[in-house]
């Protein structure tokens, strides 16, 4: 137990029950998570505006290697269009969506860490 006797072993896990790491860090995991799906629209959009030859051959060699063939199969006609026909719009609520979902991420470390040292006064808005 990395040389950790019993007693201090029982103290730091009820640390981690008190400050509810375990539950800080499933609510991070999710913003995370949800943040990265904003974010791959917005990179396939922004694949649009890129003027480089073979993209969509690249593109469907790399997801061939790590999406199933099922999957792709379903998602290959989508970016094809993303790819071939850029959409200002699309873009925009892309990189806006990831923006707003990971700063709610942002929010929930500093509360995390408020938590976690104890730190009572907030953070003024501005910042």
């Amino acid at each position: 137990m990395g040389g950790l006797s019993k007693v201090e072993l029982l103290r730091r896990l009820k640390e981690i029950q008190k400050h509810d790491c375990l539950g800080s860090a499933a609510q991070l995991a999710y913003y995370f998570l949800f943040a990265l799906f904003p974010f791959l629209l917005f990179l396939t959009s922004l694949l649009g505006y890129v003027p480089v030859p073979d993209l969509m051959d690249r593109i469907l060699e790399l997801l061939a290697k790590v999406v199933p063939g099922e999957a792709l199969k379903l998602i290959q006609g989508h970016i094809r269009d993303l790819v071939s026909n850029p959409r200002g719009g699309l873009l925009s609520f892309g990189i806006l969506a990831a923006l707003w979902v990971s700063s709610s991420a942002m929010t929930a470390i500093i509360e995390t860490l408020h938590r976690a040292y104890g730190v009572q006064e907030g953070v003024p808005f501005g910042r």
